[in-house]
């Protein structure tokens, strides 16, 4: 089961994992290595033959060439077989952090904005790779 090593990068609102990799006949289970649940993941197809993209109860068939997108469906692993040969694919996994505000009214803030205001944070730590 092969471990997605590379960390996630900004692009917009979003932290972005993407990889190429092919597959057989077998299915192979791709897992995140950050904790971080992806929400959205468009896959592309670059090869001649139809792939099966498995995310939770998600079931895909993509053929030949063919791009398709999940959303709204949290997860941190995904599965992929081909039907005939060694095929190709890219994933694009992304997710959403909370920005924090920068700064908070020590006058005026509340418990719940503190603690909206450390857990945005903490997903920025997260996503960057500082933390886990």
């Amino acid at each position: 089961m092969p471990v997605i090593k590379t960390a996630a990068r900004k692009i917009g609102d979003d932290w972005v994992t993407e990889i190429h990799d092919s597959v057989g006949t077998v299915e192979i289970t791709y897992t995140f290595l950050e904790a971080n649940q992806r929400d959205t993941m468009d896959f592309f197809n670059i090869s001649g033959d139809t792939l099966t993209l498995t995310i939770n109860a998600t079931v895909k068939t993509v053929n030949a060439y063919q791009t398709v997108r999940v959303n709204t469906e949290k997860f941190t692993s995904f599965k992929v077989k081909s039907n005939k040969n060694t095929s190709a694919f890219r994933s694009r996994s992304s997710y959403d952090v909370a920005v924090a505000p920068a700064n908070l009214n020590t006058a005026t803030a509340t418990t719940a904005d503190v603690g909206n205001k450390v857990n945005a944070l903490m997903d920025q730590l997260r996503a960057a790779g500082v933390i886990k």
